[in-house]
């Protein structure tokens, strides 16, 4: 019995990867539903920006896949003048993602090895979304919002990924 345990239990490996990262500085840009924000700026190059008149950070249990970001926070300017958003204004989506690897070592004779291998890639599925909408959109006659998708998430990374492998080393 003893020699079927140490085939069965012995000669594994374990690997993995656990990355936390908080998301990267964001900025907001400015639209509108006519004509240019560099227009409305005044300089020919240099888009302006919205201005912001409240927090536009919502705390973490308050943060849904429609509203990552409080988008009441931000209003249409005058024309000519710059906006007060500062280039960085909230943080991205981050990133909570977990890659294990369990390994089989397997001796199959003096000269031939195996190793069995199963990876996991994003191992407990975790949703991890990668982009969001950061375009305000304004009505240039009302001032009033005109993006739905302002402060939505648009895109994520991939799902739990996984692959089996057989390597032989002689």
């Amino acid at each position: 019995m003893a020699p079927l345990n140490n085939a069965i239990l012995d000669g594994w490996q374990l690997s993995g990867i656990a990355t936390f990262m908080s998301g990267a500085p964001a900025g907001v840009k400015l639209q509108l539903t006519s004509g240019s924000a560099n227009n409305w700026s005044g300089s020919p190059t240099d888009a302006s920006r919205p201005n912001v008149i409240a927090n536009p950070v919502f705390p973490k249990d308050e943060r849904t896949f429609d509203k990552n970001l409080n988008t009441a926070a931000f209003s249409l300017r005058p024309p000519g003048t710059w906006g007060n958003a500062p280039k960085d204004v909230f943080r991205g989506p981050g990133i909570n993602n977990w890659d294990i690897s369990p390994f089989k070592n397997f001796q199959l004779t003096e000269r031939f090895k195996a190793q069995f291998r199963c990876e996991g890639y994003n191992i407990f599925n975790h949703t991890q979304f990668s982009a969001l909408d950061t375009n305000t959109k304004f009505d240039n006659r009302t001032g009033a919002p005109a993006n739905p998708l302002f402060g939505q998430f648009t895109a994520s990374r991939l799902p739990r990924r996984m692959q089996l492998a057989l390597r032989i080393t002689f």
